[in-house]
């Protein structure tokens, strides 16, 4: 895409791509009012926007905004690009026959086009076409994606591209060949690769191979355990879907209806209605049908029950808030971005993710009128400063690392001592709990009381000292900085 000429727009973008979506709204909000905008560079400002609304799941605006951005384009690349977007748009909101169209006419306008961008005009294509079940031609895009991105000298995407290959081919009754590309997309690169590993495990399923579905569902469980349901919400879905069948072929009726449960929720939060009926006509011809098991595997169902164990205890925390579920999400997306900024390891990323995700599971014990005031009374507060201590009780049955209990103990503590439960110092209280605190602070600010990112910031900066590090304050705002530089 052409590269905008004026230097905010290239610092919004920059912010985008580190996914600070609240930061850049801000920053398009205040460019739309600068009159001295070239065409492109307003069509770059609206592109970029979109892409940010995309992300934070507000798809009819972003749409609008995809649209904004075609009509003010002069450049021929920054017109395929926003075009390409928002026939993405479109496809998000179940409007396949139009995405089919808008792409299938930008793949004839776009040959002289650089080859990454026709590696996902094509990809894209390949994907709209599998979704109206012309499966013939999702494989011929899905190949051509595959060259054009080889063109490139882009293998990003070659696991995402192997699964895709392995599904059409399923869909084509090729079922060989689908397993051979599921296999080699799930070993691809430095580490496994969670679809491919879930369609195994399905497909195995599909064909009756008992024994092979529950081994790649182990190990597709195993990702899961390692990243810490660090996973975006489609693959968890999926997942469930998968897992859901083979509690079913397992005899587990009650197991599998809550696990397709928890993949429909995860559909419907983002709005693949498609797959939310799909997994609604499997529970009603479960509802009248016998379960008759064609295996037995009792590790594999205590594997089963301890990740609905951990979805129901995500979910629980959902209920608290219509916007508990965007919380998670960007406070672990904030707090895993300063944990980069200051050095942690590996292992202390995925004990702070895994804090990061249920240190407010307590809240789901603790009454709704006490959540909303928790200062209604003293006994109210001295409630509501418990959750900490409960959550931590309540996971016992998941076998969390003692860090993590740490972690989720000490994440309100206040660095002057002030906080709860125990009212810790800055040096008594866990290093990543003062993490997790800078992270949640913003995050809540930004993604439930809908303040903008720069009263957020301000707030970081009024508790430094206070209730938070100032040396991890600091660190959190340059983050913002470094990427407008």
């Amino acid at each position: 895409m052409a590269e905008s000429a004026h230097p905010l727009v290239g610092q919004g973008r920059r912010l985008n791509q580190r996914g600070f979506h609240f930061a850049a709204l801000e920053l398009w909000d205040r460019l739309c009012a600068d009159p001295s905008l070239e065409p492109d560079d307003s069509a770059i400002l609206h592109d970029e926007w979109g892409k940010t609304l995309f992300q934070l799941s507000e798809r009819q605006s972003a749409l609008q905004h995809f649209i904004w951005a075609t009509e003010a384009a002069r450049d021929e690349a920054l017109y395929a690009a926003s075009s390409m977007h928002a026939a993405m748009a479109l496809a998000s909101l179940s409007e396949f026959d139009r995405a089919q169209r808008t792409l299938s006419q930008l793949i004839d306008r776009s040959t002289h086009l650089p080859p990454l961008f026709r590696a996902q005009l094509h990809g894209n294509l390949a994907f709209v076409q599998a979704h109206n079940d012309f499966h013939h031609e999702a494989m011929e895009n899905t190949l051509k994606s595959q060259h054009f991105f080889s063109e490139a000298g882009v293998l990003t995407y070659e696991s995402d591209l192997l699964t895709n290959l392995g599904l059409h081919h399923e869909q084509l009754g090729q079922m060989d060949d689908a397993l051979r590309c599921l296999a080699s997309a799930a070993d691809k690169g430095r580490y496994e690769h969670l679809p491919s590993v879930s369609e195994l495990s399905r497909l195995h399923l599909v064909l009756g191979d008992h024994r092979e579905s529950i081994r790649w569902a182990e190990r597709a469980l195993d990702l899961v355990w390692s990243s810490i349901l660090n996973y975006e919400k489609e693959e968890l879905a999926r997942l469930c879907a998968t897992l859901s069948n083979l509690s079913f072929s397992l005899g587990e009726r009650g197991l599998a209806m809550r696990l397709i449960e928890k993949g429909q929720l995860l559909f419907g939060q983002m709005g693949m209605w498609r797959e939310w009926r799909q997994t609604q006509d499997v529970m009603d011809a479960w509802s009248t049908s016998k379960s008759h098991p064609m295996a037995t595997d009792p590790l594999a169902v205590d594997k089963l029950s301890r990740f609905l164990l951990l979805l129901d205890a995500q979910n629980a925390q959902e209920l608290i808030n219509p916007r508990f579920s965007a919380l998670l999400d960007a406070r672990v997306h904030y707090a895993s971005a300063l944990c980069e900024a200051v050095g942690f390891t590996r292992g202390q990323h995925e004990n702070l993710v895994y804090a990061s995700r249920f240190c407010d599971y307590g809240l789901t014990a603790v009454e709704s009128e006490i959540i909303a005031n928790p200062r209604r009374s003293p006994s109210a507060w001295e409630r509501f400063t418990q959750h900490p201590t409960l959550s931590v009780f309540m996971l016992e049955s998941h076998a969390v690392l003692p860090q993590i209990r740490s972690i989720i103990l000490d994440h309100h503590e206040r660095c002057d001592g002030t906080g709860f439960p125990n009212r810790k110092t800055h040096n008594e209280i866990d290093s990543t709990a003062l993490v997790l605190a800078v992270a949640d602070l913003y995050a809540t600010e930004v993604a439930v009381a809908h303040a903008s990112h720069s009263k957020a910031t301000a707030t970081l900066e009024q508790e430094a000292g206070r209730a938070l590090a100032p040396d991890l304050v600091a660190t959190f705002l340059s983050l913002f900085t470094a990427t407008e530089s």
